[in-house]
């Protein structure tokens, strides 16, 4: 487990040294300093603020320099802060990413634990192997992001409920701190809670059957009803917390081309969080509303495909995780021991992705980030098969997903004689700095 720990954060850290900013970073880096100094909302109010705290964490370090008189949107903002203002770049990424890669460290020992709790400790090293070697775990991982946080704060939140079966007191408040930690990085996560709530039913049930097989049907209902009502509400305070956090007065002064709403989308003025995040869902009501470019298979189109996440998931995914995910779906849902954690474990995962598969962004597998998260712990349910093969079998593939996944990874970057850029298939583009005074670089398969 320290193992794979290790790879994961060297490969993590690695890769944030050296890449230059995503589109996204730059304007959660600059949001994230103006809520440290001006104790603002009125940037990227589309997400919550609990991630860019996350971030914040590590900028505190920083000493970061802003203009208190700058005054443009966010995406100028980001540039401001990286570029403009006096701050060395590169060392205000590093330091954003940072939490952000401890955070999926920790997630990556919540993996373990669930799978340790499905199947023992050899199913927890093959899930956190799994994790560990995902490509894109790794890849948004070492970003400062929303994606990762948000896909392990929903992944706790399961194994709490799921923890929540045997000791419903303790572990069904944790839960829902989790899940409004969720709720409170990116508005995505909304889509889990009819699933986070139907699991607290399940764990309450369970518990009772174990402490009292023919419970009073009356008491029953209503400890369902005071769980629900308990996970709800810890976790809609954790929401209006992360606001608070940042400004304890709530100021709000809603952007002049706010998205106006109408039929289902209405009843996001119904919901019981801070003014800002329903004016925010709004927003990304407004983002889904515009025509966007994808491309898939070398073709590029305007629009979406329904599609689009599954083909992207099947194309950067190593093929040995993809079996073990089959594998370990199939054991789930065939083997009386595990179907109990098939509602836990499979059914989020479905909701998300089904979720996700209705957007109209196709911009990447970031949006389906949760899939290989969730179906690590699934696969180790290969490990409950009887049979002597099946151990030989996980352990081929988990090798064969490390290998596929080191292979991947970008080599140090160095420019090659031209007899070992043809022996190796491989050119790698030289370090250059550009008129931003960002550096660029990076190793390519040739054509």
């Amino acid at each position: 487990m320290v193992a794979l720990l290790a790879w994961m954060a060297t490969a993590m850290i690695t890769a944030a040294v050296r890449q230059t900013p995503t589109i996204d970073e730059p304007v959660y880096v600059g949001t994230a300093v103006v809520h440290l100094e001006q104790h603002s909302l009125r940037y990227n109010p589309e997400h919550p603020p609990l991630g860019k705290l996350v971030m914040a964490a590590g900028l505190v370090f920083a000493d970061a320099r802003l203009d208190p008189a700058f005054a443009g949107d966010q995406t100028r903002l980001g540039r401001h802060v990286l570029y403009e203002a006096g701050n060395d770049p590169g060392r205000l990424l590093l330091l954003a990413r940072l939490p952000v890669i401890a955070l999926t460290l920790l997630f990556g020992l919540v993996v373990f634990a669930f799978a340790r709790d499905l199947v023992g400790p050899a199913g927890g090293v093959v899930a956190l192997a799994l994790y560990a070697f995902s490509p894109d775990v790794i890849a948004h991982g070492s970003l400062a992001t929303l994606d990762v946080p948000t896909a392990g704060f929903l992944l706790t939140s399961v194994w709490l409920l799921w923890r929540a079966r045997r000791r419903p007191l303790v572990h069904l408040p944790l839960a829902g701190l989790a899940l409004g930690a969720a709720l409170a990085t990116k508005m995505s996560a909304l889509a889990a809670v009819p699933v986070a709530l139907l699991l607290v039913v399940l764990s309450v049930r369970h518990a009772h059957r174990t402490c009292d097989p023919a419970p009073d049907r009356t008491a029953r209902l209503r400890h369902h009803g005071a769980a629900i009502a308990a996970v709800a509400l810890i976790a809609i305070a954790v929401v209006w917390a992360s606001y608070l956090a940042v400004d304890p007065r709530l100021r709000w002064e809603a952007p002049p081309d706010l998205p106006i709403v109408e039929g289902p989308r209405a009843l996001v003025a119904w919901l019981p969080f801070p003014e800002p995040y329903r004016a925010g869902m709004r927003l990304q009501f407004g983002f889904e509303d515009r025509v966007w470019g994808g491309f898939l298979f070398g073709r590029h189109y305007l629009g979406s495909l329904w599609y689009y996440l599954p083909a992207a998931l099947l194309v950067k995914t190593p093929l040995g995780a993809l079996v073990l995910w089959l594998a370990g779906t199939a054991a789930v849902v065939a083997l009386p021991r595990l179907r109990p954690a098939a509602p836990y474990v499979l059914v989020p995962t479905a909701v998300l992705l089904a979720a996700a598969m209705t957007g109209d962004r196709d911009l990447g597998v970031r949006y389906a980030i949760f899939v290989p998260v969730f179906l690590a712990v699934a696969a180790a349910g290969v490990l409950a098969v009887r049979g002597r093969w099946a151990h030989g079998a996980v352990a081929a593939l988990v090798a064969f997903t490390a290998i596929s996944s080191l292979r991947a990874f970008p080599t140090t970057c160095r420019t090659p004689t031209r007899r070992s850029a043809v022996r190796r298939r491989r050119t790698c583009a030289c370090t250059t700095r550009t008129s931003t005074g960002a550096r660029t670089w990076g190793c390519w398969p040739t054509t």
